[in-house]
C-alpha cells in the first residue's frame, strides 16, 4: 500500500527554488523586501510543487487567524441565507473567511460560539439571536460581538438593526391608505423569533398613533385552527383588518389562508427576500438592506480588532481595542455602538386588496 504523501514544505520550495528558508517566507507573505523577480520565481516554484500554506502555523505565529463566525438561528428563513451571504462577501473584502454555525435555542447557540471561539475567530456576528442580554454582554468581554437584528445589548457589543419603529410606521401607514381600519400581527413564537416580540411592539405604537384597533396572533406553527379560520375571525371582530407578517416565510402561510377564505385583505410582510419578489406571491414587504448591515457588522469588528482604522463615528467614542486590552498597546474597548438602519417599504400586489 503505497504511502501518503508528505506536504511540500517551505524548506523543499527553498531547495527547489535554490534560495534559503527565510526568503521563501518573506516572499510567500508578500513582504517588500523582497524583489518582484525573485517573489515571482518562489512563487511560481511553490505552485508547481503543490505547495500550500499551514494556515494555522501561520495564525499561531502571526496571533490572528483571519476567521470570523457568524452564529444563525436556524436555516429555513431566506433572509438569513441572504446575510450569510452579504456577510460572507463582506468579511472577503476584508481579508476574512466566514465560518458559518447554527444556533438556535439559547444553548445551542452557546455551545457554537464555544466551538468557534476554540478555532480563534477573531470575531462574532449573531442574528437574531435567542441568547440573553447578558451572555452576550460577557462574551463581548473576551472577543468583538456585532449582533445583527434585535436591540443592544449594551455593554461592548455593537448592533447593527432595523428601525424597526420606522418600519412600523411605514407598514401601518401604507395599510391605512389602502383601506385597512384595523391591524392583525402574526407573529412567531417568542422561542422561534426573539425579535418578534420587539416588533410587534412597534407595531403597536404605530396602530394606536393612528388610532385603530390592533391584536397579536401568536402563531404556533402546529396550531390546530386553521389560519384562514383566525384571520376571518379577525375580520369579524376588528373590521376591514390589515395582517402584517412578521417575515416572508410566515406570510406564505397568510397568503395561502387569505386566498382560501375568500377574502379581500390586504397583506405586508417583513425581509424582502426572494419570496417576496416572484410573481405568484408578489409580498409588499419592508426591505432590510443586507449587503449595508454586513458591511458595517465587518467594519466594527475590524476596528474592534484593530484591523481596521477606526473611523470618525468610532473615534469620537474612544480609544478601541481588544475588550480588556493588554501591555502591548491595545486600548481599552468603548462602549457598544447601536446603528439604527433605516427601512424601505417594497409595494407589491399583496397589499393592494382593498384599494
Amino acid at each position: 500500500m503505497p504511502r501518503p504523501r508528505r506536504a511540500v514544505t517551505q524548506t523543499d520550495v527553498a531547495r527547489e527554488a535554490g534560495v534559503s528558508r527565510g526568503l521563501v517566507s518573506l516572499a510567500l507573505a508578500g513582504s517588500p523586501l523582497v524583489a518582484d523577480a525573485t517573489r515571482e520565481h518562489i512563487e511560481e516554484t511553490a505552485h508547481r510543487l503543490g505547495y500550500r500554506v499551514n494556515r494555522t502555523a501561520s495564525s499561531l505565529a502571526s496571533g490572528r487567524t483571519g476567521l470570523i463566525g457568524l452564529v444563525l438561528p436556524d436555516l429555513r428563513n431566506p433572509f438569513f441565507d441572504f446575510i450569510a451571504d452579504a456577510l460572507r462577501a463582506a468579511a472577503r473584502e476584508a481579508g476574512f473567511r466566514l465560518l458559518i454555525v447554527v444556533g438556535r435555542a439559547a444553548e445551542d447557540a452557546a455551545e457554537a460560539i464555544d466551538t468557534l471561539v476554540s478555532m480563534r475567530v477573531e470575531g462574532v456576528v449573531l442574528v437574531s439571536s435567542a441568547m440573553s442580554d447578558e451572555r452576550i454582554r460577557v462574551l463581548a468581554e473576551t472577543i468583538p460581538v456585532c449582533v445583527i437584528g434585535g436591540q443592544s445589548a449594551g455593554g461592548f457589543v455593537d448592533t447593527v438593526r432595523l428601525d424597526e419603529r420606522a418600519a412600523a410606521r411605514a407598514v401601518v401607514d401604507h395599510l391605512v391608505e389602502a383601506g385597512a381600519q384595523a391591524f392583525l400581527y402574526l407573529a412567531p413564537r417568542p422561542e422561534d423569533d426573539p425579535n418578534a416580540e420587539e416588533r410587534g411592539r412597534a407595531l403597536a405604537q404605530a396602530a394606536e398613533a393612528s388610532g385603530l384597533p390592533f391584536e397579536i396572533l401568536t402563531r404556533n406553527p402546529l396550531g390546530a385552527v386553521p389560519l384562514e379560520d383566525e384571520i376571518a375571525r379577525a375580520a369579524v371582530a376588528l373590521g376591514r383588518v390589515g395582517v402584517v407578517a412578521h417575515n416572508d416565510v410566515v406570510a406564505l402561510d397568510a397568503s395561502a389562508a387569505i386566498a382560501a377564505s375568500g377574502m379581500r385583505v390586504p397583506l405586508v410582510s417583513y425581509d424582502d427576500t426572494y419570496l417576496a419578489r416572484l410573481p405568484e406571491f408578489s409580498l409588499t414587504s419592508v426591505e432590510q438592506p443586507a449587503e449595508r448591515m454586513s458591511r458595517d457588522a465587518i467594519r466594527f469588528l475590524c476596528e474592534r480588532t484593530g484591523r481596521m482604522p477606526l473611523t470618525a463615528a468610532g473615534a469620537a467614542a474612544g480609544a478601541v481595542g481588544t475588550p480588556g486590552g493588554d501591555e502591548e498597546g491595545e486600548g481599552p474597548s468603548m462602549p457598544g455602538r447601536d446603528l439604527i438602519v433605516p427601512p424601505v417599504l417594497a409595494v407589491r400586489a399583496s397589499s393592494t386588496a382593498l384599494s
